[in-house]
């Protein structure tokens, strides 16, 4: 959490420090399967740093939101169209794993699902912080320093390659902005609906940018229907 912060202030050394502690402790690790991570039944895995807890066997400690599967539940946070162009282009696990598309209802949140228990809760955890998220914020921080460290495409590799996404050469990215970028994008795809993107936003200065052209494309849609 600290690393993050100081990611935010761009305090590269620092935040570097605090990764490199976590990555080189062995005490976490990419599991094999993407999905696996989000699964209930297999909560607090070697991928998870934090984690917060629901229970639905016990009344009152069930997740409480609402269920995206459910039709005609009141569901905030659906995948965008941006969002679902991002994963088609990609074609890799995270799609499957990640949304679902149930015809009348749209497409809707699949990375955590659970029947509810007696209670009405739901007995998924919310992810908080995983390896994946320490990784791209290393390679992020590397390539700042200094673009052109091995390191740092090893571990955006490491996230790619785990949910069989083509891997990145040295070509492809050839500078530090197309790192960036690529960066940025499997940020997008790794940590979808994980409460990330804003922050992400405010962090690399796009937020203005970004919301700019989403209202552009709102105002476009609602001047079709008028």
């Amino acid at each position: 959490m600290l690393a993050k912060v100081y990611l935010t202030q761009h305090d590269w050394q620092q935040a570097l420090s605090l990764l490199n502690n976590v990555i080189s402790s062995g005490q976490y690790g990419l599991l094999s399967n993407f999905a696996d991570v989000f699964s209930v039944d297999n909560k607090n895995n070697k991928e998870s740093i934090f984690e917060v807890q629901f229970d639905k066997t016990i009344e009152g400690q069930g997740y409480m939101g609402g269920d995206p599967l459910i039709t005609g539940s009141d569901v905030n946070n659906l995948p965008s169209d941006n969002l679902l162009k991002l994963f088609e282009e990609n074609q890799d696990d995270r799609k499957d794993a990640s949304v679902i598309d149930l015809g009348v209802q749209g497409w809707r949140l699949y990375k955590w699902h659970d029947t509810k228990g007696t209670n009405n809760g739901m007995g998924f955890n919310i992810m908080v912080l995983r390896y994946a998220d320490v990784l791209l914020m290393a390679a992020e921080i590397m390539n700042e320093i200094g673009y052109g460290q091995p390191q740092a495409l090893e571990y955006l590799n490491q996230i790619r390659k785990r949910s069989h996404a083509t891997e990145y050469t040295s070509s492809d990215l050839p500078d530090q902005e197309t790192f960036r970028t690529a960066i940025t994008k499997e940020r997008r795809l790794e940590l979808a609906f994980e409460n990330h993107r804003w922050f992400d936003l405010l962090r690399t200065g796009k937020a203005i940018e970004v919301l700019n052209k989403m209202i552009i494309r709102i105002m476009s849609y609602y001047k079709f229907w008028i």
